[in-house]
């Protein structure tokens, strides 16, 4: 899971398993998984930093809102014969949101730049770009709601009905059909069926 320290903002990854590269943090050892959910969703202003050792943690959300290629590259530090092996990767998104102007004013500026900051999409271009060149192949799908959630912000709980609405409506259309049943039977080049 994706976090940052609260003080000076550095990105931690909690694991329940050691790589090569990896390095033990007096914070995270001890950790419990309830914990590290707590901090990969401490966003601020709406849930308080979790507190785990002598480190306060926030929310991965400016740096690791979309995490896949850090999915890959952890995957590749345990078993750097990984590609052939993944069986897939799936990558869920929030929604899509509306393409907006950057802004004329202060406001306007501070928005735009908060959203780049939780980009999702970006990072998802540039994965599905390269994921073939990365040794994942036809294996890397993503789940993305197109229309209906632009509006549902992240504190609007009571819009339930109309993420589940928005969501049967994007998973019922035929091109994401398609990608369902193709998920459904990914396995890695290596594995007969």
């Amino acid at each position: 899971m994706c976090a940052f320290t609260k003080v000076l903002n550095t990105p931690v990854l909690f694991r329940t398993y050691t790589t090569d590269e990896a390095v033990d943090t007096l914070a995270s050892s001890g950790c419990t998984i309830w914990q590290a959910a707590c901090a990969t969703s401490a966003a601020a202003t709406f849930f308080d930093p979790i507190e785990i050792g002598r480190q306060q943690f926030i929310d991965g959300a400016t740096g690791f809102n979309n995490p896949v290629e850090v999915v890959l590259d952890e995957a590749i530090s345990i078993w750097p014969d990984a590609t052939p092996r993944i069986q897939c990767i799936v990558s869920i998104g929030t929604g899509m949101s509306n393409l907006k102007d950057f802004g004329d004013n202060l406001k306007g500026v501070v928005d735009t730049l908060k959203a780049i900051s939780t980009e999702t999409e970006e990072t998802e271009k540039r994965f599905f770009k390269y994921h073939k060149t990365l040794g994942v192949g036809d294996r890397y799908f993503r789940y993305n709601v197109q229309q209906g959630l632009e509006s549902v912000g992240l504190d609007e709980h009571k819009k339930l009905s109309q993420i589940e609405a928005a969501t049967e409506y994007y998973l019922g259309l035929p091109q994401v059909n398609g990608t369902i049943d193709a998920f459904v039977v990914a396995r890695p080049p290596n594995i007969c069926t």
